[in-house]
């Protein structure tokens, strides 16, 4: 491939994040030119990709749309490339696509098939990705608790036998010595924890050992105790969780979520309620009902129909990623919009899917730029807003 394949790979993560500078520029686009034919023809490559994404290749890359992006790039940059005089037209496909399948793959940047568009330009302005916690917790009485104002092993609350704890990782912990002493009329107390916009995946783990993961602009409802032979009532009322439920037959986990009831029978699954019309609920492993249906480990409960999405994009939020699998830009915005806290606005509709993965660290430019590499998209950044177009 290249001489120095591992320079070519970040060079190349940078130039998709819009992040090159001039220098870098002068040296990625020698690396590029330095790319010869065998590259495009690798079957290894070929078969990594593959075994990666679950495609072929050359059904899912738009080499064409590539190419064109590539030579846009030249054409409008302010530097002196003609040192780098290109072989034949012919070199291009070669280059680009050796690029994407002997680059792209390893960093897990992936350019997908999507209808070539109008040439689109990501704004200079840019928005970062948040990078602590600012998760709150609402006290029975009302009173509000902000995670991020206590040091990791202090206490957030103490409150008769309970403590509440901050853990080394960010997560926040419940410890109750007497559930009995808690009951406040023969009912056990709720808390309420949020998750907002713009604040990274946070854990909350209750006092049965089950482990919630809120995304940002998430919230949910729970006893801050249990009381055994009890239900364990949890309500999900916005965002998207993950559940990790110990399972406790005596004490079922009965969980809400808009008009969902789902009901543990000892599971990890996730559910995204970000729409109350569009409730997805995602079994991960173990057995679980939602309204009644039983459904098996890698399934999706839809308003009563029944899915097999890939699990790694239902999940990738609670690891740090963006993984999209055919998904429309206007789902793919949705995302951003929280993560990110910004305002999207989408001036027509926009036919196109995208197929690709993103750091979810990286600010918002580089979610736009995987979009627009692949084309049929435009994105304009104005402040907090992002402004969508064909």
């Amino acid at each position: 491939m290249s001489e120095n394949p591992v320079r070519l790979k970040i060079l190349f993560e940078r130039y998709i994040c819009n992040e090159l500078s001039p220098a870098e520029q002068l040296e990625f686009w020698e690396l590029v030119k330095g790319l010869d034919e065998k590259d495009l023809i690798d079957e290894e490559l070929k078969q990594l990709w593959e075994r990666e994404r679950g495609t072929k290749a050359s059904d899912r890359v738009n080499w064409a749309r590539v190419e064109e992006k590539l030579q846009k790039q030249i054409l409008a940059s302010e530097i002196d490339y003609s040192r780098f005089v290109p072989r034949p037209v012919r070199w291009w496909k070669y280059a680009a696509a050796a690029v994407v399948i002997g680059v792209m793959v390893l960093v897990g940047k992936q350019l997908i098939t999507n209808k070539t568009g109008q040439p689109t330009v990501v704004a200079k302005t840019d928005i970062a990705a948040p990078n602590k916690s600012r998760a709150v917790i609402t006290l029975a009485d009302g009173q509000t608790v902000y995670v991020d104002q206590v040091k990791a092993g202090e206490k957030l609350v103490v409150n008769g036998g309970l403590e509440v704890i901050k853990n080394t990782d960010g997560s926040v912990v419940y410890q109750v010595k007497d559930a009995e002493a808690l009951l406040k009329d023969g009912i056990i107390p709720y808390h309420i924890f949020s998750n907002p916009k713009g604040s990274v995946a946070t854990a909350v783990r209750l006092v049965d050992g089950s482990v919630i993961w809120l995304n940002a602009g998430s919230s949910v409802k729970y006893p801050m105790a249990y009381v055994a032979g009890r239900k364990r009532e949890v309500e999900l009322l916005a965002g998207e969780a993950f559940f990790d439920v110990r399972h406790d037959a005596k004490s079922p986990l009965v969980l809400k979520a808009g008009n969902e009831l789902i009901e543990d029978l000892g599971t990890s699954f996730n559910v995204n309620a970000y729409s109350k019309e569009q409730i997805k609920t995602t079994l991960v492993d173990g057995a679980l009902r939602v309204n009644a249906t039983d459904i098996q480990p890698g399934e999706q409960y839809e308003n009563g129909r029944i899915s097999k999405p890939e699990l790694e994009g239902v999940t990738a939020w609670k690891n740090g990623q963006f993984v999209f699998q055919a998904t429309s830009v206007e789902d793919i915005m949705k995302q951003a919009a929280v993560w990110y806290d910004i305002e999207v606005v989408q001036d027509a509709p926009i036919r196109e899917r995208f197929t690709f993965s993103v750091d979810r660290n990286k600010p918002v430019s580089a979610l736009l730029k995987a979009m627009e590499l692949s084309g049929g998209v435009h994105f304009e950044i104005k402040g907090r807003t992002v402004h969508v177009a064909p």
